[in-house]
């Protein structure tokens, strides 16, 4: 729940995480079997969150119907590429940054900004309809 302190107090904020986190927390286990209908948002954060779903195509085409834009961080195996290393940090899935950027796409977004950060990308993708 850090992103909030940095929010103006005039946005709504919906934290989520596998278990309570505090007032308001929706808890949602993104490898689960059904996702829930999340509350509509104008924007979706994923941060050090991507690299733990078994489905990320899942997850970006369910969120589609709910936000206009996502802003995540991934850590791409362009930086990353040692597959042990990967799973020695519980992460369960390898994406280029072209792999990752193109579910995206196939999703709706369309990238509208990068950057790299340490070891890993920074996107912003909005939904082509917005």
């Amino acid at each position: 729940m850090v992103l909030k302190k940095y929010l103006a107090e005039s946005c709504r904020y919906t934290p989520s995480d596998l278990k309570d986190r505090g007032e308001g927390t929706l808890i949602c286990d993104l490898n689960a079997g059904a996702l829930p209908d999340f509350p509509a948002h104008d924007v979706a954060v994923f941060s050090g969150v991507l690299e733990y779903v078994n489905d990320v195509p899942r997850v970006i085409s369910h969120l589609a119907n709910f936000v206009a834009v996502v802003i995540a961080s991934y850590a791409v195996v362009d930086y990353n590429p040692t597959k042990l290393d990967r799973r020695a940090s519980g992460w369960v899935n390898d994406y280029s940054s072209a792999e990752f950027e193109k579910i995206f796409c196939q999703c709706g977004f369309g990238l509208d900004r990068i950057e790299k950060w340490r070891s890993q990308n920074i996107y912003r993708f909005v939904r082509n309809d917005s």
